[in-house]
């Protein structure tokens, strides 16, 4: 199976490759909203023949930089009941900032201020194309 990773190199630059255990054989420059995996993407991440690099030498990023994040909360039971608040009639929708994406080995800040952080697995959907 075909890995494709979102890196930055040691010498700064954003780049895209193909991970291959500890290695990464570098694709192309990173676009500005990160893989955005289409066919014409993974085809470039199978070909990739540029620089390697091993994984411990560059910063792993998140695989995609979004313009906008929407989510939905309180969404299921047992999170309803952590909270102690009441389920909701309709569901809940918010915004996150794209700046609150991090990388895999990034340190998660949490603000001074925040009394009652949330400690739950997230998942995210990339749509790819235009309804």
């Amino acid at each position: 199976m075909t890995q494709a990773i979102r890196f930055e190199t040691p010498f700064g630059e954003v780049r895209l490759g193909r991970l291959e255990g500890e290695t990464i054989i570098d694709a192309v420059a990173a676009p500005a909203v990160g893989f955005d995996s289409t066919p014409e993407a993974w085809e470039t991440i199978r070909n990739a023949a540029g620089k390697s690099y091993a994984l411990q030498d560059v910063k792993v990023l998140a695989p995609i930089n979004p313009g906008k994040l929407i989510a939905i909360g309180l969404n299921y039971q047992s999170h309803v009941e952590e909270t102690n608040l009441k389920h909701p009639d309709a569901p809940v929708v918010f915004a996150k900032f794209p700046s609150s994406i991090t990388g895999p080995n990034d340190t998660i800040v949490i603000p001074r201020e925040e009394t009652r952080p949330d400690f739950e697995g997230e998942v995210g959907i990339v749509i790819c194309k235009r309804g």
